[in-house]
């Protein structure tokens, strides 16, 4: 799949999808993908909708679905100082929806990130470079502080930098990806919206 990836990113005819996306990816490109049908997109699209049909399943809310679909995907060739800001996804068939990604390939830096991951894991304080690259998930303020005396939860959820995971959530929830640096390598990522209609 990275090889596909690259090979799109490197074609000057792959569809540029950067006009409807909030991204700041200034270096790097987003690549329209909705229409190829490479045995391995192919295969990743049915992953992503095998995923959807078992998380929507395990939903609480039990009047079933009479439409599910894929509306969009498409290539995040993220470079240096590249990011994302914080921002919710649409779909073009439904108020009702699902999104996410898949991290392809991670630059040698961010694989750096992971081994702070202990480090940072109770203090991301200080510089360390633990928000780099990272897509967080956020649903409230105040960001990852936590108070059990006041009821105060954390409010968002960083993604951890590994490849292959497809990450999901509802659409509505805000996210966001920071930018790395020191780098000349790509952090490429698969990005997707699922359409949901309820019965």
């Amino acid at each position: 799949l990275k090889n596909v990836c690259e090979s799109i990113i490197k074609d000057k005819f792959s569809k540029d999808n950067s006009k409807r996306l909030l991204g700041e990816i200034k270096k790097g490109s987003q690549l329209n993908i909705n229409d190829i049908n490479n045995e391995y997109i192919v295969e990743l699209k049915k992953d992503i909708m095998d995923t959807a049909m078992k998380y929507i399943n395990l939903y609480p809310y039990k009047r079933g679905t009479s439409n599910i679909g894929l509306d969009s995907i498409w290539i995040v060739n993220q470079l240096e100082t590249d990011y994302n800001p914080i921002h919710i996804h649409e779909n073009s068939k439904s108020d009702y929806g699902l999104s996410g990604f898949i991290h392809i390939n991670l630059p040698e830096t961010l694989n750096k990130v992971k081994d702070l991951e202990n480090l940072c894991k109770n203090n991301s304080r200080g510089a360390k470079g633990c928000h780099d690259g990272v897509t967080s998930l956020i649903w409230k303020g105040q960001g990852g502080i936590t108070n059990a005396k006041s009821f105060q939860h954390p409010g968002l959820f960083e993604c951890p930098l590994k490849t292959g995971i497809i990450y999901m959530f509802p659409s509505w929830l805000d996210h966001t990806v920071y930018p790395f640096f020191n780098s000349n390598e790509s952090r490429i990522t698969i990005a997707y919206n699922i359409y949901v209609v309820w019965n």
